[in-house]
C-alpha cells in the first residue's frame, strides 16, 4: 500500500480512538500476538491497531457502595416478621361466642313408623305434635327453643337416609310459633337414626354454656343399628352436661322401644314422660330451667288443631 494511503489511514484511525477517548499506539504492519487480557484488537490485513487497556492488577470487583443500606434492609424485614408473630400470638382463635342462656332443643322423630296409632286414636306423630305444642304454651318465650327433626327424608339409601337429621327451627328466644308452624308441616316419612341425631343435636348446642336438655319425641325404635344410650355415656364421660328426656310414644306392648328410651334417659340422667299428660312435662322442663311456667289459656283455644294456623302464646 503506499505510504500517503497507509498515513491517511494512521490519521483516520488515530481521529477515531481520539474520539472515543482512548489513546493510539504505534502502528505496526503485522499483527503480532497480544495478550487477550491487557489489550484489544482491531486488526486489518496488513494493520494492526493496538488500544492500551489498565493492567489485570488495577481490576477490581464490583463491591456495594456500602454494607449500611442492605444491613437496613434486613433490620427491617426482620422488625416486620416480628411484628407479625406477635400480633398472631396475641390474637386468639375466633371462636363461636358462648351463650350462658339456657337451652332446650326438641328432638322430634318424623320416621316413617311415627304413623302407627296409639290406642286406636290419633297417629304417634299427631300425639306427638299436640304434647309439643301444649308444653310450649307453658314455656316462657324468653327461653331458647330449637327444632330437629330425624328421619325427616327417604331415599331408598341406607348411608343417606341412616343421616337425615335437620335443624329446621334455630335455637333462639320467641320460638313457639316457629316451632309449631315447622311440625304441622312434618309427615312420616323415613328411618329413625335416633344415635346420628343425638350426635347432631348435641352439636346445635356446643355453643351455649347454661343449663342444656334434649327433649326427644320418638317411639323408641333405632332402625339404623345405633347405641344411643351408648353414645350418651361416651359424651357424658367427655364433659358433656346436657340432659336427656324423652316423651315415650311406644306401644304399650312394645317393649324393647320402651327400654331404648328408658336406658337413654337413664344415661342423660333425665327422664322419660308419659304422652298422655302433657302439663306435668312443662312443669318438669320449666324446673330444670328454674323458670315459672307461664299461665296456659283456657282449654279451647289452648288445644287447637296441629294442622291449623299457629298462635303464638
Amino acid at each position: 500500500m503506499p505510504p500517503t494511503t497507509l498515513q491517511t489511514l494512521t490519521q483516520r484511525k488515530a481521529r477515531d480512538q481520539q474520539g472515543r477517548g482512548l489513546k493510539p499506539l504505534p502502528v505496526s504492519h503485522s499483527c503480532p500476538p497480544t495478550d487477550a487480557q491487557r489489550y484489544v484488537l482491531h486488526s486489518c490485513p496488513s494493520v494492526t491497531v493496538r488500544l492500551n487497556l489498565p493492567p489485570q492488577d488495577s481490576y477490581k470487583p464490583m463491591r456495594p457502595k456500602s454494607n449500611t443500606s442492605r444491613w437496613m434492609m434486613c433490620s427491617c424485614l426482620a422488625l416486620v416478621l416480628s411484628c407479625v408473630v406477635v400480633s398472631a400470638q396475641e390474637t386468639p382463635p375466633t371462636t363461636p361466642a358462648q351463650h350462658q342462656s339456657p337451652v332446650l332443643l326438641i328432638l322430634f322423630d318424623s320416621s316413617y313408623g311415627m304413623r302407627e296409632k296409639l290406642q286406636g286414636k290419633q297417629t304417634k306423630l299427631n300425639i306427638g305434635k299436640q304434647v309439643v305444642s301444649d308444653m310450649l304454651s307453658s314455656l316462657p318465650s324468653t327461653l331458647h327453643i330449637g327444632l330437629r327433626l330425624m328421619g325427616q327424608r327417604f331415599t331408598r339409601d341406607v348411608s343417606t337416609d341412616c343421616s337425615s337429621s335437620k335443624l329446621v327451627v334455630p335455637i333462639a328466644t320467641n320460638q313457639q310459633g316457629g316451632i309449631r308452624a315447622a311440625l304441622s308441616a312434618v309427615k312420616p316419612t323415613g328411618l329413625t337414626p335416633l344415635e346420628y341425631s343425638l350426635g347432631r343435636g348435641m352439636e346445635d348446642l356446643r355453643h351455649f354454656s347454661g343449663r342444656k336438655m334434649i327433649l326427644i319425641v320418638s317411639d323408641g325404635a333405632e332402625t339404623c343399628d345405633g347405641n344411643p344410650a351408648q353414645y350418651v355415656q361416651l359424651e357424658r364421660k367427655s364433659g358433656e352436661t346436657a340432659r336427656i328426656d324423652a316423651i315415650d310414644l311406644a306401644k304399650p306392648r312394645d317393649k324393647p322401644s320402651r327400654k331404648v328410651l328408658t336406658d337413654l334417659v337413664k344415661a342423660g340422667s333425665g327422664m322419660l314422660h308419659k304422652w298422655t299428660d302433657s302439663k306435668a312435662i312443662a312443669l318438669d322442663v320449666a324446673e330444670f330451667f328454674e323458670l315459672s311456667p307461664v299461665e296456659t289459656q283456657s282449654e279451647p283455644e289452648r288445644n287447637h288443631s296441629v294442622g291449623s294456623s299457629p298462635t303464638n302464646h
